[in-house]
């Protein structure tokens, strides 16, 4: 059992930031691994159970960057993972048009591992925590009809316990030595099948940036 207080310090000065997402900064921690430094608003309990989802992942096959130690930087929690020094899928895709369908495959059998895997029902939140809480987040651009509509429609999912991604798209699958790896696995959870095709629909669905309309 890890302790709050038994976590080793670190810091990020003069590490060069390679990423920044909504849940926190990525830093090329060393030659062979990056930090993760989770923003201030998630707490160390969030931290720790995100490591274990990593693990657990790992353990069931999943192709996803190895996990090492737990870290705080100045009152924040972190995770130092795998530096994997690879592209993401979608550049992949970007350099090579003509490997559209190939890739593709390779995505739908990354998912199909993710969902055929046996996931700990104790340390996957189930689809409706995940979609209430980013409903609830959204309540500056939904009316409450709206919100009360998609809790509703959720309800029609049916109730399987498959692993999910929540959020797999093709800037979330770096390709390592021509094999796909899972990475940002945040939003992980259980419950049908169908929410992880909807989500991916969803975002090839959204406008392209018109730097990328232009080429």
């Amino acid at each position: 059992m890890i302790k709050e207080n038994e976590i080793p310090e670190v810091s990020v000065e003069g590490l060069r930031i390679i990423a920044k997402g909504v849940t926190g900064t990525i830093y090329e921690y060393s030659d062979d691994k990056i930090l993760k430094i989770y923003d201030v608003k998630v707490p160390f309990e969030e931290v720790k159970k995100q490591r274990q989802i990593s693990l657990s992942a790992l353990e069931q096959g999943i192709p996803t960057a190895k996990v090492y130690e737990l870290v705080q930087c100045k009152g924040q929690y972190g995770v130092i993972f795998e530096y994997l020094k690879a592209g993401t899928l979608g550049e992949e895709i970007g350099r090579d048009q003509d490997k559209r369908l190939h890739y593709a495959t390779k995505m739908g059998e990354l998912l199909k591992k993710v969902h055929q895997s046996k996931p700990d029902a104790g340390l996957f939140p189930p689809l409706y925590e995940m979609v209430a809480g980013n409903n609830r987040r959204c309540s500056a651009y939904l009316s409450k009809e709206q919100q009360n509509t998609l809790m509703e429609f959720l309800n029609t999912y049916p109730p399987q316990k498959c692993l999910l991604h929540g959020d797999f798209h093709e800037n979330n699958i770096m390709v390592k030595d021509g094999e796909p790896v899972l990475i940002d696995l945040d939003s992980m959870c259980i419950g049908s099948p169908l929410a992880d095709f909807a989500q991916t629909y969803c975002s090839y669905k959204m406008p392209l940036p018109p730097e990328v309309m232009e080429q």
